[in-house]
């Protein structure tokens, strides 16, 4: 047997490299949680990083024990190493050695990159090197190259048929606002489903959950599911919908107070002469003066979310009065438009 207190060094230069690869993972890997997020706007960079320091630790805290087990087992035969556990040791640490250096060069280039991908093939790479190809557990690694081929066409399927469902039930329909606000327990009720079956069922050994039965893991989920619907639509809907009237509001009153400014600097004795105004005898009504001016510009992603303002100015009240005050607050079209409301 090998006296392995030798070695107490190369455990600990271990632990030291575990915190380099895992910050080169939180550089990395962070956009695949929360890039669309930031990017779409609805969260900040710094609202970003809070969420996913606190949530991205309890998910591998909570369900990262199966594939932790992969990776320490799963990829090469541990076994072979029974006469040489410092080769193992001394293996290991180079993976993640070369895992994290991989990781903190791609992030340097800009370059979204998968931390598993890059901890395997360092793993399969030092054992090859080590004993050769018959330390690597071959089907066990078909299986897991497999799922990165199987992972986008599945993902990119249930992404699809979901934005589907949510353009034809909310973004399509003339108030888009009360449909999604209508969805609003759905999705969260969906969201918190999914991770606690997700969480009971792989048995989160921190929790002690593996003895649970499968109709134990249903009802709890699905009751943990239904209280989130319930204080979602109580709480949440409540909250979001004088969130958005008060927005609409204040920007009523922009608009507004744009158009008095813009009346008030046209000579009464140029105002007859506009072409805009003779062409312009009812400007097409409140909907074509206010959707340019409310973020119209903003592209697909925020289409919902500006045509249900839009639709609410237009139920609400007319903002804009007559073609004229039209014609020339469409001047200030491209200031307002680059400003973001948030």
């Amino acid at each position: 047997m090998v006296d392995l207190q030798e070695y107490l060094w190369m455990v600990i230069l271990g632990f030291v490299i575990a915190f380099i690869l895992a910050f080169s993972v939180g550089a990395n890997d962070v956009a695949n949680s929360f890039g669309t997020a930031v990017g779409s706007g609805v969260v900040t960079l710094k609202q970003a990083c809070i969420l996913a320091s606190i949530f991205e630790t309890l998910g591998s805290m909570l369900l990262g024990a199966k594939v932790g087990e992969t990776i320490r087992k799963g990829i090469i035969d541990v076994n072979l190493y029974n006469e040489t556990v410092p080769v193992l040791m001394a293996g290991e640490v180079s993976a993640m050695v070369g895992s994290a250096i991989w990781q903190l060069i791609a992030s340097f280039l800009k370059l979204p990159i998968s931390g598993t991908h890059c901890i395997v093939g360092s793993t399969i790479g030092f054992s090859m090197v080590a004993i050769g190809t018959k330390g690597v557990q071959w089907m066990q690694l078909v299986k897991i190259v497999a799922s990165w081929f199987i992972s986008p066409l599945l993902s990119g399927l249930m992404s699809g048929f979901l934005f589907f469902l949510i353009r034809h039930f909310i973004l399509n329909k003339d108030d888009p606002v009360p449909n999604g606000l209508r969805a609003l327990p759905v999705f969260y009720a969906s969201t918190i489903g999914i991770n606690a079956f997700s969480i009971l069922y792989t048995g989160a050994p921190l929790l002690g959950l593996e003895m649970l039965p499968v109709w134990a893991i249903a009802l709890i989920t699905l009751a943990g599911a239904l209280v989130c619907a319930v204080v979602v639509w109580f709480a949440v809907c409540p909250w979001m919908r004088r969130k958005i009237a008060s927005r609409i509001k204040k920007e009523r009153a922009a608009l507004s107070r744009i158009s008095d400014e813009s009346l008030d600097q046209i000579p009464e004795e140029e105002e007859e002469e506009l072409p805009v105004f003779k062409e312009l005898p009812g400007a097409k009504g409140t909907d074509d003066a206010v959707l340019p001016l409310t973020g119209g510009s903003g592209g697909e992603s925020r289409r919902g979310e500006a045509t249900g303002e839009l639709n609410i100015l237009a139920n609400g009240g007319t903002v804009l009065p007559n073609g004229r005050v039209y014609g020339e607050v469409s001047t200030y079209q491209i200031p307002l438009q680059s400003a973001d409301p948030r």
